[in-house]
């Protein structure tokens, strides 16, 4: 059965904000799974009855926007989802793989492949990104050729490729959409993206 959060107060945020990590958790897990319609309905509930400040774009949007693609062919939707959660979470290769394959949905293979290639940088050894690119026919050529695609040199060289990447993508919004971090930038090239330090649990 699915638990649905009631309004929040001062005093039980910190409760709520467990037990929608919780319930968010559990969600990923059924669409992980192959259960996307339990996965779906339970990630959809808690989003209506999360507020903004609970509900940030994360893997939870990833998966809840290609379900919604792939089960329910509301593609502008999920690709909505999943271009979020991209944003949110830059280091994470689950969600380039979700924004990949709802790319392949809405029949845009261009637009897949980069989030494939996007997603490998991060982790060239990720079985379903190589999957699916093998399957698109396309794959990214290495730095190091002679070298193993899980070598390290190979690893950090696409990470460097994908900060780069990242960070042009980043300059290119700004044009579009000014906000008050950008005003605050100071014009120039950005420093490129550094990972950040892995987090045991989050608050959020």
């Amino acid at each position: 059965m699915t638990t649905v959060l009631s309004p929040p107060t001062a005093e039980t945020v910190p409760t709520r904000r467990k037990l929608f990590q919780q319930q968010s958790e559990i969600g990923i897990a059924l669409c992980r799974r192959g259960d996307w319609d339990g996965g779906i309905d339970r990630l959809l509930r808690l989003k209506e009855t999360s507020s903004n400040e609970e509900w940030t774009p994360g893997l939870a949007s990833s998966y809840l926007g290609y379900g919604l693609a792939s089960r329910q062919k509301k593609y502008d939707e999920g690709l909505r989802y999943c271009e979020a959660a991209v944003r949110r979470e830059v280091w994470e290769p689950d969600t380039y793989l979700n924004l990949a394959r709802t790319h392949v949905l809405r029949k845009d293979p261009k637009r897949a492949v980069s989030a494939l290639e996007r997603g490998l940088q991060i982790d060239p050894d990720h079985k379903e990104l190589l999957l699916l690119q093998n399957k698109l026919g396309n794959r990214r050529k290495l730095t190091f050729p002679l070298l193993a695609r899980g070598h390290f040199l190979n690893r950090i060289a696409g990470k460097v490729r994908h900060g780069l990447a990242t960070n042009r993508s980043t300059k290119g919004d700004a044009k579009t959409t000014e906000s008050p971090t950008s005003q605050a930038t100071s014009p120039g090239t950005r420093p490129p993206l550094v990972r950040p330090p892995a987090q045991t649990s989050h608050s959020s």
